[in-house]
């Protein structure tokens, strides 16, 4: 059991995104994923741009499918939220992934370089989840 942040998502669910190697390797490797539902709308976000890049509406709308089947999704409390955000510079939404693993006591695979430095017992980048480190 990982939570992943929404880099890791798309990386699976979008076949020309740059972590989609990464992506898929660290799925093969633990498929139980977590992730807050804060995860959804920065799917859509990153979608947006693919959308403007070109990627056809029926590739993302399937990606999207894929990604809301990929994770367990979670509600956080303020109060867990606010707990990390008090302690470290992190944004609101990067936060949510951080107080998930704190939450279920488990590794927040990610790619944000913030994340990894503030809680580096917590957060393990994407590739070394990937190539089993």
């Amino acid at each position: 059991m990982i939570v992943v942040d929404n880099s890791v998502i798309c990386g699976f669910v979008i076949s020309s995104d740059a972590y989609h190697t990464d992506a898929l390797a660290c799925r093969d490797r633990d498929p139980e994923w977590h992730a807050p539902f804060l995860s959804r709308t920065e799917f859509r976000s990153v979608a947006a741009g693919y959308l403007r890049r070109g990627e056809p509406v029926a590739t993302l709308m399937a990606a999207g499918a894929l990604a809301t089947l990929s994770v367990v999704p979670h509600h956080l409390t303020d109060a867990e939220v606010l707990s990390v955000l008090s302690a470290s510079t992190l944004s609101a939404y990067d936060a949510e992934y951080v107080a998930l693993a704190q939450r279920l006591r488990c590794k927040l695979v990610t790619t944000d370089s913030e994340v990894l430095r503030c809680y580096p017992g917590l957060a393990v980048r994407l590739a070394g989840y990937a190539a089993g480190f």
